[in-house]
């Protein structure tokens, strides 16, 4: 225990400044990789990705372009070549791939690099020096069917932003939209019609072409085909009711394409485009037309549907639905497609191979269309390595053997010490990173639930200040966060341009004889001296509050409240189970309260803001337009219409304005409760990753490391082997 109080006294500059000489002392920064020697053969027609050919040590050139002006060109920030090049004052003049892909241009089985990139590719800024190509990147997963890996390590936005440090995962605020999948983009001043172009030359993982057929295919005969999609996304019905489709789409040429509003939409930029993964308004339309039956007849799809186990020919729809880009969602949904190995995607790795054991291998896709500064080719891991585990509690052993070189999902600030006093033997450095999340833990309240009681005293506003106030936030701190965090109420953090002291505090002090009053003034009293407090009718009262580990903080979190209530005078039965099931009483309103994490301050989160995991009743009602669910009271209304007009406004300013209103509305309501800001997460990578240390310098969150592993190496010649 004293080695442990030690290693969090030194938690913070000591561990920082560690990791800084390491990384000094680990040589000077790798040159480029070699261009292939001469043109490259005749290339046959694409094909989807190959396998790679047998790896070998790239060998270093220089670089191929100069050191980009200071000030202007900054690490981890993305460019269209032609801007990069303006802006650094630096020429491209040439391509180069990764040696496994040479071999393939060599042999004739690939397009030679310059006619497998965009004629304006991404060029992005590594964050130390121009990396060197191979090796593999390993993490492991507990989850069966979605990967938390892919989803940051693999996906791709519509639009892109450069690396932040004020940046929480999707929260919407900061910094401005970057070229990405699209190249360009321009809006009217009412903004109601928006002209976007997707990059020249551009290439699913299969070398077909980019173009705004697959947009066209994506929304007309996906999106708004209502035998396959029962319910269409918002920016498609974007009117005053959220009805039926009034967003009318343009294709203006193969690569531009126009969508024009019913009325303006100011957020769509940021929303659908930056926030959007690219299956939002993209699909492989020449692949997904042979599974479609307006392209292909249905007696030819047939046979593939039995191979699925759809019989009939009225199952098309369903089958269509588990193969279409939308199951790919933000990447991590990769690891439910049937047809994962094939599907063309935009993402830097294919599927190279799946084991029984939930285990995958990815490939580099030699058609992805990002360099570096030097205009090497990217990525430069060759392979990613997903390891599936039976249990959470086998990562800390895999990662204290240095079995994994980038793990930082389900890791618990509690075994940051461990991770510290192995970092030698693993070859890894642990790092205490800022959570991604805004609160790590929060506790969310359904007034609407189904049990009558139940519903009355959590639909009144002072028995949910009363919860409020009996948590005591700095014990919470300091026995699940190490005190690393800060106590506050669910509201906007220090860190945002939305920070309000007073919201950040509300009903955020511990006052457990405050909270009694409340509820003694609101009739829960115990009336037959057992310590717990009845309904006002005298009835028995138990607060349920269910729940799955959802965040790492959710069982320490759950034992504390269950502590503060009693303490109180109100009973909890709390019951873990797993996420399948919680799924289960919180779709049928039977879930009265949960434990959770938030994600940033933007105040167009629908998850908690917008209330839809923890008030299925009231959502229901607003998705239906009162036809189903529960009316929510007018407060609810009110935050609705504001994260409503948020969407339509054109300026950050106006966007602000409306936050603000809303928040406050929020938090005065407690429906969500905080505890603990600012607190922090593990990452482990191993030392041998190059293009990291520039973080360790950075107040970046994990998935910031896992979004730019894209520009990461091995350092270590015998990893990149």
């Amino acid at each position: 225990m004293k080695r442990n109080r030690t290693l969090w006294s030194l938690l913070g500059a000591v561990v920082i400044l560690s990791m800084l000489l390491a990384s000094c002392g680990a040589g000077a920064p790798a040159a480029p990789t070699a261009a292939p020697a001469k043109e490259a053969p005749k290339a046959a027609e694409p094909t989807k990705a190959p396998a790679p050919a047998p790896a070998k040590a790239a060998e270093p050139t220089k670089a191929a372009a100069a050191a980009p002006a200071a000030g202007k060109v900054t690490p981890g920030s993305v460019w269209n070549k032609d801007e990069y090049e303006k802006v650094a004052g630096a020429k491209i003049e040439k391509y180069n791939e990764a040696p496994t892909l040479a071999e393939q241009v060599k042999a004739g089985k690939l397009p030679s690099v310059d006619k497998r990139l965009p004629k304006n590719p991404i060029v992005v800024q590594p964050w130390n020096e121009v990396g060197q190509y191979g090796g593999n990147v390993r993490w492991d997963e507990y989850t069966v069917d979605y990967d938390h890996y892919f989803r940051h390590i693999m996906n791709q936005y519509l639009l892109g932003r450069d690396v932040a440090e004020d940046v929480y995962y999707n929260s919407g605020i900061t910094g401005p939209a970057k070229p990405n999948i699209i190249e360009s983009w321009s809006q009217n001043k009412e903004a109601t019609e928006f002209t976007l172009k997707l990059r020249d030359g551009l290439k699913w993982s299969d070398g077909t072409p980019v173009t705004t057929e697959d947009v066209r295919f994506r929304i007309e005969d996906e999106l708004l085909n209502s035998e396959i999609t029962a319910n269409m996304p918002i920016w498609l019905r974007w009117n005053p009711e959220k009805k039926g489709n009034t967003t009318k789409l343009e294709i203006v040429d193969p690569l531009t394409f126009k969508l024009k509003f019913a009325m303006p939409y100011g957020a769509f930029v940021n929303q659908q485009l930056r926030g959007g993964s690219w299956p939002n308004m993209l699909a492989p339309s020449q692949y997904m037309k042979k599974f479609h039956k307006k392209y292909t007849p249905i007696k030819d799809i047939m046979p593939t549907m039995a191979k699925r186990n759809f019989m009939k020919e009225e199952d098309w729809a369903n089958f269509y639905n588990s193969v279409q880009v939308g199951v790919l969602g933000d990447a991590g949904g990769l690891i439910k497609h049937p047809f994962a190995k094939e599907i063309p995607t935009l993402y830097p790795w294919v599927v190279q191979d799946i084991k029984s054991d939930g285990s995958w291998t990815m490939v580099r896709n030699p058609y992805f269309w990002m360099v570096d500064s030097a205009g090497n080719q990217l990525p430069y891991i060759e392979n990613l390595n997903r390891q599936f585990i039976s249990s959470s509690e086998l990562m800390n052993l895999d990662i204290i053997a240095g079995k994994v070189d980038a793990q930082g999902q389900f890791l618990r600030i509690d075994d940051y010490p461990l991770f510290k006093e192995n970092e030698a033997k693993g070859n890894y450095n642990a790092i205490p990173v800022n959570a991604w999340q805004h609160h790590v833990l929060i506790y969310w309240l359904n007034p609407p639930v189904n049990d009558p009681k139940l519903s009355k005293a959590l639909s009144n506003v002072e028995f949910r200040k009363a919860i409020s106030l009996a948590l005591d936030r700095n014990q919470i701190n300091e026995a699940v966060f190490k005190g690393l965090g800060t106590v506050a109420q669910f509201a906007p953090p220090k860190t945002s341009p939305l920070y309000d002291e007073n919201l950040s505090k509300m009903y955020a002090d511990y006052k457990p004889d405050e909270a009694k009053a409340i509820l003694d003034k609101l009739g829960y009293k115990d009336v037959n001296n057992d310590k717990f407090r009845e309904n006002p009718d005298g009835s028995p009262f138990t607060l349920p509050l269910l729940f799955y580990e959802v965040t790492p903080a959710a069982v320490p979190g759950v034992k504390l409240f269950t502590q503060y209530m009693n303490d109180i005078g109100i009973k909890v039965e709390s019951k873990q189970m797993e996420g399948s099931t919680f799924w289960q009483f919180q779709g049928s309103n039977d879930a009265p309260m949960s434990v959770w994490w938030a994600n940033g301050p933007d105040f167009g989160d629908g998850a908690f803001v917008g209330m839809n995991v923890n008030t299925p009743k009231w959502r229901q009602w607003y998705n239906t337009n009162g036809k189903d669910g529960i009316e929510p009271p007018d407060w609810v209304k009110k935050i609705w219409q504001v994260q409503d007009d948020r969407l339509k406004v054109a300026t950050p300013e106006e966007v602000l304005k409306l936050d603000k209103e809303g928040w406050k509305v929020l938090v005065e309501q407690a429906m969500i409760i905080g505890a603990v800001e600012g607190a922090k997460n593990p990452l482990i990578l191993s030392k041998s990753l190059g293009n990291s240390e520039y973080g360790f310098k950075k107040s970046f969150v994990g998935p910031t490391y896992l979004e730019n592993i894209l520009q990461m190496y091995h350092k270590d010649a015998a990893r990149r082997k």
